[in-house]
């Protein structure tokens, strides 16, 4: 996939998913089933979700390469390859989540809360009762929603979108990640300024509308970070 745009991502996308229905359902199915510990502890959530997010786009390289390369690679050789890097991002994330709330906590002197953000066991009969399934999701998933929102927020401003691809199949440092990333977003910034607007959108209607799709939504980001990536970068890769 040579072309750079964002039909040429979505569809590169979408092709990813048809070539491994079985892979993709089952680790959506899976990530939403853990994101709901969000509900036990926030920052364990926050830590799956963003995981989950970055893992992903391993696997993403790994359908690819399963479908291009003799003899295809392993399953467990891309889990060992990209799950060191997205749990380091995952604690980087919920560190930063966790310093943007202590701040506000200690203006409005409402200590509780940051106890609350390590441990906070919601899972109660009176919580999960009597709640129409849409309304039980977004309980649920709420916090993911907002999670990929910080993601996005934090990747745009303080690093690249493409910075973890770069670390993760090319070896670069942090530094030279972020450098390499915001060249290219300057470089295709129409059609990167589209996919990030595809996904805001997405997330937004997805804490709202259809909350249950939200592990889904995170597959789904993950894939485009890595077609994006592969668009602009094919020729570094290793």
């Amino acid at each position: 996939m040579t072309t750079v745009s964002f039909s040429r991502w979505i569809a590169h996308a979408s092709w990813l998913i048809a070539k491994a229905p079985a892979l993709w359902l089952s680790y959506t199915v899976a990530l939403g089933i853990l994101m709901i510990l969000s509900r036990v502890s926030l920052a364990l959530g926050v830590v799956i979700a963003v995981t989950g997010l970055f893992l992903a786009v391993g696997l993403a390289k790994y359908v690819d390469l399963k479908m291009s390369q003799e003899p295809p690679v392993s399953f467990f050789w891309a889990l060992k390859r990209s799950l060191p890097l997205a749990i380091l991002a995952a604690v980087g994330i919920v560190t930063c989540w966790f310093v943007f709330r202590l701040v506000a906590t200690l203006f409005n002197g409402d200590y509780e809360k940051i106890i609350l953000f390590f441990f906070n066991w919601e899972l109660l009969p009176e919580n999960l009762d009597d709640k129409p399934l849409r309304q039980l999701f977004g309980w649920f998933y709420g916090y993911a929603s907002a999670t990929l929102l910080f993601v996005m927020l934090m990747l745009i401003s303080f690093a690249s979108w493409f910075s973890h691809p770069l670390m993760l199949f090319n070896n670069r440092p942090l530094t030279s990640a972020n450098r390499l990333g915001n060249k290219a977003t300057e470089k295709h910034r129409g059609a990167i300024l589209k996919l990030w607007g595809f996904i805001f959108v997405l997330a937004f209607f997805g804490a709202g509308i259809l909350p249950m799709l939200v592990p889904f939504l995170y597959t789904f980001t993950a894939l485009l970070m890595y077609t994006s990536y592969q668009s602009i970068f094919k020729n570094l890769d290793q």
